[in-house]
């Protein structure tokens, strides 16, 4: 079965919704074109054509959220978007054929490209003392609906399956990597749950070439981690607390990814790490593609989460 017949199947038979948590409502899926319709709003991965139309939404808007996105300098946006969109890791939300916003969501199948992600960008390897957070999160269903919410608040606590001691990682626990990248949306269209709505198709996406991985480790225990940075403006005050990002993307980890993954909508505990990191961040006007030092950069943090899947024991 291809991409977009999962994404219709898991739409229209599992009961899945790219709604916004808040307002669930279903999208109507086209397995044809990929594009799935919620609300008055259309959401798809984004194809070269699109190219000028996204090029013109980051020189033109996504720009002045420079310290919450990353923006590469001018002389290497083009080729930098035109590369991303031909490896399917662009998606976008149109309103009325016009796009409106856009997210960057993989998995990292190349390893050099995975370890300086890792390294240099979330920074959770060989980085113990910078690890600020080591805690767990549950996650559960309500009414054993597709919109999920937090069992309680993310602790630091051990709940039985994963250390809090910052110097122990679940063996493996980068073998399936899924980058969740940067986002934008116009200003007029922020508050009507359309990043997340992107992230839980783009999750969708995934699935199978997440299987085939599955398949192919024939690992005895299989974790599935998920990697992203926030800035410090949009980690809140604590893990879980008011501004943090973790709540809604490690809700569309668990509704739109590993319920459909293993097929069921039972409570999950995820593993959760924060890491001092910052902000990739560029002069415009730089003739290289080499981030600015840290200290000219935005302060934030590297996360991991990451889930054990079911019937795998070390």
């Amino acid at each position: 079965m291809n991409i977009r017949m999962l994404l219709f199947f898991s739409l229209c038979c599992n009961g899945i919704s790219l709604s916004g948590m808040q307002n669930p409502q279903r999208g109507l899926s086209n397995a044809d074109t990929g594009e799935t319709l919620v609300g008055s709003f259309q959401y798809r991965q984004a194809r070269t054509e699109d190219l000028t139309e996204l090029l013109k939404l980051i020189n033109t808007q996504a720009v002045h959220d420079n310290e919450k996105i990353v923006i590469l300098p001018k002389k290497f946006r083009r080729g930098s978007l035109l590369s991303k969109i031909e490896k399917n890791r662009i998606f976008v939300a149109e309103d009325k054929g016009k796009i409106v916003g856009y997210k960057k969501l993989f998995l990292i199948c190349d390893e050099t490209e995975k370890n300086g992600i890792l390294k240099d960008e979330i920074r959770c390897i060989n980085n113990e003392e910078n690890c600020t957070f080591a805690g767990s999160i549950s996650i559960r269903c309500i009414n054993n609906e597709e919109n999920c919410t937090f069992a309680g608040s993310i602790s630091n606590s051990n709940d039985g399956k994963f250390s809090t001691d910052k110097s122990e990682l679940p063996k493996d626990c980068y073998n399936i990597c899924i980058y969740n990248g940067g986002d934008f949306t116009l200003l007029t269209h922020r508050r009507k749950g359309i990043n997340q709505q992107l992230t839980n198709m783009a999750l969708l996406y995934l699935i199978p070439t997440v299987k085939k991985q599955m398949h192919d480790k024939q690992a005895k225990t299989i974790f599935i981690s998920m990697v992203y940075g926030i800035t410090a403006a949009n980690a809140g005050k604590q893990p879980g607390g008011t501004g943090d990002r973790t709540p809604s993307i490690s809700t569309s980890f668990k509704a739109s990814f590993i319920q459909v993954l293993e097929n069921h909508k039972d409570k999950i505990s995820l593993q959760h790490r924060r890491y001092r990191a910052f902000m990739p961040t560029f002069d415009p006007e730089s003739q290289e593609q080499k981030p600015l030092p840290d200290k000219d950069s935005v302060a934030g943090f590297g996360c991991v989460l990451i889930y054990q899947l079911r019937g795998t024991d070390e």
